[in-house]
């Protein structure tokens, strides 16, 4: 429809692996003949968008901003409670667990995650403000809604997810090229040891920094204005 508006940075047809071949051309078809608007955060919009849309880009759009002070010394780890992922943060708290010595004050895990034997340092994650505040690092499957809280409080992400999505490998690697991530994929041990040396590294830690607060958090706002102006009531 020529007065569509969609609002995101992906598609489902283009993300998924081994998607009927068949339905993704009609899909790319009918979205290149109707070319609807779409709003999107710049940063981590899937560049086949462009063709198939009348693509608007905004900065990162996040339902909270955070006092970003670089100064939390907490972990998260997020991995979804889904299948694989599900299995991939198991996998991964039972060797943190194990490890026992971490150079987080506190790490925050998922709470369907959360072993028997916890030690006193893993708690639940509530995901509110104050935790998202504490975080220097998260451990996280790269979905927009943790990663935009959590880049907006300063925190490093490490992407760590499941195959078999392209969206999940493009975010990761888009972490990676604005320097504020590292891209792990499946790989929980490799992202944890990352973690661990981010804590201690305080070159690293500098150059985040740096690459954090150049980014953009004005998307909403954006967005809204652009939705207005679309709708004829700007």
């Amino acid at each position: 429809y020529s007065d569509a508006l969609l609002l995101g940075h992906f598609f489902w047809h283009e993300a998924i692996e081994n998607m009927d071949r068949d339905y993704v051309r009609k899909m790319r078809t009918k979205l290149k003949r109707r070319r609807p608007n779409m709003v999107g955060s710049e940063l981590f919009v899937a560049p086949y968008l462009d063709q198939q849309t009348n693509l608007h880009t905004v900065g990162v759009i996040t339902p909270r901003r955070h006092q970003v002070l670089f100064e939390g010394r907490d972990a998260l780890i997020s991995c979804g409670t889904a299948g694989p992922a599900m299995e991939i943060g198991r996998s991964l708290v039972a060797e943190v667990v194990a490890l026992g010595k971490v150079p987080f004050d506190v790490v925050h895990i998922d709470q369907p995650l959360i072993p028997a034997n916890a030690p006193d340092w893993m708690v639940p994650a509530d995901f509110s403000s104050d935790m998202y505040s504490r975080l220097q690092v998260a451990i996280c499957r790269p979905g927009l809604g943790t990663v935009s809280e959590a880049l907006s409080a300063g925190t490093r992400i490490f992407s760590l997810y499941e195959s078999g999505n392209a969206e999940l490998v493009f975010n990761g690697e888009t972490l990676v090229r604005a320097g504020i991530g590292d891209n792990w994929s499946d790989d929980g041990s490799a992202a944890w040891a990352a973690a661990m040396q981010y804590a201690e590294d305080s070159v690293a830690q500098s150059n985040h920094r740096a690459n954090a607060l150049a980014l953009s958090f004005t998307g909403a706002d954006e967005a809204a204005k652009i939705i207005l102006e679309l709708g004829g009531a700007g």
